[in-house]
């Protein structure tokens, strides 16, 4: 959202809230990319037939997000 408002011209952070929102945008990213890469890891090992218990416990997802692959 927050992109599509500074290409609007409508918003734009200067300072350090700028070099906050970055860092912050940066720790977000690779939160994601590391679930993702837990995710997908977590597939390969349920379809070697690995059960619930070690893939939660190799991959730190929850059972819920386990089961739902």
């Amino acid at each position: 959202m927050i992109d599509e408002l500074k290409k609007s011209g409508l918003f734009e952070v200067i300072g350090p809230e700028k070099k906050a929102l970055e860092e912050w945008k940066l720790k977000t990213e690779v939160k994601q990319a590391e679930k993702k890469k837990a995710l997908d890891i977590a597939k390969k090992m349920k379809k070697k037939g690995y059960d619930t218990d070690t893939i939660k416990e190799l991959t730190g997802l929850s059972v819920s997000a386990i089961g739902k692959l």
